[in-house]
């Protein structure tokens, strides 16, 4: 286990973008994602969408531009999930990776915000394991339930 934190230089944007660049399947469910936020880990995102990486991300409808909405709709193979308020209000910061038969996990308080990743005050868990472990069974429960919400 590790923790993340944004009072170092290893803070949240540094993390994921290294996630993004190296996973071959990511989810990243965050209730609010700003522009400012979205750009710094674009790049990232392109690269794995060249490399034809499974990725879905989940934000909050009350809470995403539609700025943000056209950015990541831009993006092959990038599958962006607005949860309507409706059916859930998303509240949720889980950022999921795997690469072959490996996983890594970071949960915490960092929204995909300018703050979330860069300035704010946060602080996030990260652990990793194998895929086929009964901690992962656990998350990947949980990401299961996030596909319920898919519009």
């Amino acid at each position: 286990m590790k923790l993340i934190s944004n009072i170092t230089n290893k803070n949240h944007r540094r993390r994921l973008v290294e996630l993004i660049k190296s996973s071959d399947k990511i989810v990243l469910c965050s209730g609010w994602i700003d522009p400012k936020g979205l750009e710094k880990i674009t790049p990232a995102l392109k690269s794995a969408s060249s490399r034809k990486a499974d990725v879905r991300i989940f934000t909050n409808k009350k809470h995403t531009s539609e700025a943000c909405i056209q950015v990541l709709s831009s993006i092959p193979e990038v599958e962006h999930n607005v949860v309507d308020n409706n059916v859930k209000y998303l509240h949720t910061k889980i950022f999921y990776f795997t690469k072959g038969k490996n996983y890594t996990v970071i949960i915490g308080s960092a929204n995909l915000t300018y703050g979330g990743l860069v300035n704010n005050e946060e602080l996030s868990i990260e652990t990793s394991g194998f895929i086929d472990s009964v901690e992962h069974e656990k998350i990947f429960e949980h990401l299961e339930v996030l596909d319920t919400y898919k519009v």
